[in-house]
């Protein structure tokens, strides 16, 4: 497990930026975003999956019951995830979420969408 631990931190710090999207409710931390990707209205869904509707309608006919010893088990066999999305996030608590802003030179862009082509 701790070899699995050591793949998985090694491959999310390949990335610039890992969006936690729970956290895109808080306002400064989804302007940070924004700015960051240089398109505003990341946390602006406006919709949400496309099976949503149905898996409330479903959860509100069967509602989810978990006994103490399920939860524990699976708190359990999740602690390394749990510990590593902790590592990944904990330093967001603190706020002053100052991601770089939109640099286009850091970003290989793709000629097939409108308004990227390649200069």
């Amino acid at each position: 497990m701790i070899k699995q631990y050591g793949v998985a931190r090694e491959k999310i710090m390949r990335y610039n930026l890992v969006v936690i999207t729970e956290m895109l409710g808080v306002p400064e931390y989804a302007a940070a975003v924004d700015r960051f990707f240089g398109v505003p209205g990341v946390a602006d869904r406006g919709r949400g999956p496309w099976c949503e509707p149905e898996s409330h309608r479903a959860n509100q006919k069967v509602p989810l019951v978990i006994r103490n010893e399920t939860l524990n088990n699976l708190t359990r066999l999740n602690e390394i995830d749990i510990g590593l999305y902790h590592e990944m996030s904990d330093c967001l608590d603190e706020g002053g979420y100052d991601f770089p802003a939109w640099d286009p030179s850091r970003f290989e862009t793709n000629g097939t969408f409108e308004g990227t082509k390649s200069r």
